[in-house]
This record gives C-alpha cells, structure tokens and sequence, in this order.
C-alpha cells in the first residue's frame, strides 16, 4: 500500500491539472485518504499463487479462427493492433491499415504512407473504432497528428496533436485518452493520464505523484506504456508502477480497486533489471494492450518475475487467483522462461498467448509456418475435439502452405 496511499488520497480529482484552464482550482469533492481508500477492492495479484491451471477453457467461452487472404502479405510480428467490428477486421501496422471482412478476405488498405495532410510517416499502436460513427482513428506517432478514416476507407479529418502523445484510447467522439509512456516518467511534470478533445486540445491533465524518475542507475522491466483496457462496460487505468486500478468515465478517474500481496516491489524496484522474487505487471514489445485483459467474470494480468513471465488469472466472482505454469517451458537464449501462454484444449491444441484485445476478445496472429508445423497433431486433436469450430479450422489448414499470411485466433473471456 506504499504507492496506493500516495495514489488513493489524492485520487479524486485532487491531482488534477487542467491545462485548459487560466489558473489551477481545487475541486470540492476532494477526500482524505480514509475516506477515498473505504470501498476499494484489494485484489492480492502480488501474492504467491500455486493454483496452475493453462487450459485455455478455464477462461474463454468461444473461440474461432480467421484465415486472412493473401492479397497483402502479413509478418506477424509487424501486426501493431488488429480492431474488430461485426462486419470488419482491421489490421494495422507500422506504415499500413489493411481492412477485411469477418471471413478474412481483403478489402482495402486505408491511408498510406507519406508527409501528406491524408497520410502518416509511423502508425502508432493501438488502431482505434468509433463504431457508432463508423471511424478509424490512427495515430502518427512522428507526424505528431491523429488521423481520421472512415469504415469506406475515405480521410475525414486530421487531429494535431503534442508531440508526446503515444497511445491513445477513443472514449467517445469528443474524448481522446492518451497515456503515460516511458519517456514522460523522465520528465518534470509528469502526467499520470492525459485527455484530449476532438480538436486535440488538452481538455484535463492528470499529474502523477510517483514520478520523474532518474534514467540513470537503473535498467528497466514491464511496460514501456501504462495500462489501459476495456470492460464490458468502461474503461480502466493502471498507470505502470502504481496499485490502484482507475475507471474512467468521460475526464475523470474514479479509483475502483487496489492491488496487494508481499511481492509488490518498491518504485525503485520496477526499474531494476533483478527483481529477484518480485512481482511486475509488464506487456509485450510494441503491444500496449495486451497487459490487462478483463471480462465480466475474470482479470487476467500479464506478469513478470525475475526472468520468468507468466499469466496471473483472478476470478472475480470467487474471489482466488490460479496462473499459467509449464515445467518444460521454453527458455531463451538470456535465460528467460516463458509461461506466458495458454493451451488450447477446445479446438486445436495450439499455444495461445494474447497480444490485442478488441470487442471484449482477446486476439493472437498465429503464423502459418507455425501451423503448418504442427498440422498432422492440430488434425488429430480435431478428430478427437469434434465441433462446428474445429470442422472450420481443419478446413483452414489442410491445403495451408508456410508462405501464406497467418490466421487470427479470436477468444472471448469468460
């Protein structure tokens, strides 16, 4: 609790800094740190957890897998975001928007690279829906612009914005989130959480009271940015090296639950290259959403201890932990385990560890080379899993070739 009564006390609106305003006002719900910290569910994700359960059915209700044609070549690793909607997949990577159908066939790319006022020099990752209004909005990391398409491809309008903006969360038309990045936990005046309006002008800022840190002396784990994530119902904040997760509503961050355990590292910790026996929350390189997943039922967190990664799995209904384990988990070269991956026991087999979440579905790019690989123990796991998805996916892969583009397996969480 060394962060969270920093965090919580301060939490409702006293740390605010509006940008947009002449001078700073101290908003009059302000409350102690009593009072705010009173309500707060306390989730132990930095305790030590022995309940290991990997199967994939633990925790997803559906699953289905997408062939993505081959009109654009696909490498999975360049997949900075995939974005879905009932009727569309969109991909995004670094100078490209592709667009396809729910069956994966091609239909368009959208924007393309350049200096142009309609294009963009680096796209930033994550690919943002407006579904009512049926946009796409793309951040130009190095253009220091937010672009605006809509489903039909067309450029709409363009946001400028600072030059420190990264990731960025769509809350409604009129309401951009951009979040803390690594390089603003150096800097003075460090924002916790920042909001935009449809104009890019900053409408609210949060300030954050665990930082600037010094880059010197110390290495660095977990996330590059802090996370963020959708619900069923809202979106959360969990700005990296703090314990009190947000739930944001329109500008405003309502503190709503605060993680415990005796592996919680100190501030100075979090940068440590050996953390030894702590516990970090950490995402995977380029996708800065694949930290926190959350259903209805179950939070699930992307964790990092020592030089191992794993799954922490907490049921919300019963209110206990289990997490991913593999005795024989692959290593690599540096000496990292990865555990952080679940097995498929429902349809094929596959390992399946979750690097975009969209539409309450978390998402892994599966190569072909990969399943290609492993097609003749995919087909027998079929044979002995009958069921209308795995009928679709021996269908997929039985003419599969290595050089074809990858297929996108879809989960949805319990």
């Amino acid at each position: 609790m060394r962060i969270n009564n920093i965090i919580i006390g301060l939490s409702a609106l006293a740390f605010v800094a509006c940008t947009n305003a002449k001078s700073e006002e101290k908003p009059s719900n302000v409350k102690t740190e009593e009072e705010a910290s009173n309500g707060l569910e306390k989730i132990p994700l930095f305790s030590e957890c022995k309940v290991y359960n990997n199967n994939l059915s633990a925790v997803a209700s559906e699953l289905d897998f997408v062939a993505l044609d081959m009109s654009q070549p696909i490498r999975p690793f360049w997949v900075l975001d995939v974005a879905l909607t009932d009727d569309y997949i969109f991909l995004m990577e670094m100078y490209k928007i592709s667009q396809y159908d729910r069956n994966g066939k091609f239909i368009r790319s959208i924007g393309s690279k350049g200096r142009g006022p309609k294009e963009y020099l680096q796209l930033n990752p994550p690919l943002q829906l407006d579904r009512k209004q049926k946009q796409i909005y793309a951040n130009d990391c190095r253009g220091n612009k937010i672009l605006v398409y809509g489903f039909d491809g067309k450029f709409l309008k363009e946001i400028r914005v600072k030059k420190d903006v990264g990731c960025i969360q769509i809350i409604d038309s009129s309401i951009i989130v951009s979040r803390q990045n690594l390089d603003q936990r150096l800097i003075e005046n460090t924002p916790l959480i920042t909001f935009i309006d449809g104009s890019g002008k900053e409408s609210k800022v949060y300030l954050s009271h665990l930082y600037p840190r010094k880059k010197e002396k110390h290495g660095h784990n977990g996330s590059s940015y802090s996370s963020l994530w959708e619900d069923n119902t809202s979106c959360k904040y969990l700005e990296y090296g703090a314990d009190t997760i947000f739930r944001i509503e329109k500008t405003n961050l309502i503190p709503e639950s605060v993680l415990t355990g005796e592996m919680k590292p100190s501030l100075k910790e979090y940068f440590r290259k050996d953390v030894r026996d702590k516990l970090l929350t950490c995402q995977g390189i380029l996708r800065p959403n694949c930290g926190v997943f959350e259903s209805e039922n179950i939070l699930i967190f992307k964790v990092f201890q020592a030089k191992l990664s794993y799954y922490k799995i907490y049921n919300k209904i019963e209110k206990t932990f289990s997490r991913t384990f593999y005795p024989d988990a692959p290593v690599s070269k540096r000496g990292h385990c990865k555990m952080n991956f679940f097995i498929d026991d429902i349809v094929s087999g596959l390992n399946f560890s979750p690097e975009y979440q969209t539409e309450g579905r978390a998402i892994s790019i599966v190569a072909a080379e990969d399943i290609v690989e492993k097609r003749d123990e995919i087909l027998d796991f079929i044979s002995h899993h009958p069921s209308k998805s795995s009928a679709k996916l021996r269908t997929l892969i039985q003419n599969l070739k290595e050089e074809d583009n990858p297929l996108m397996m879809s989960v949805k969480f319990k």
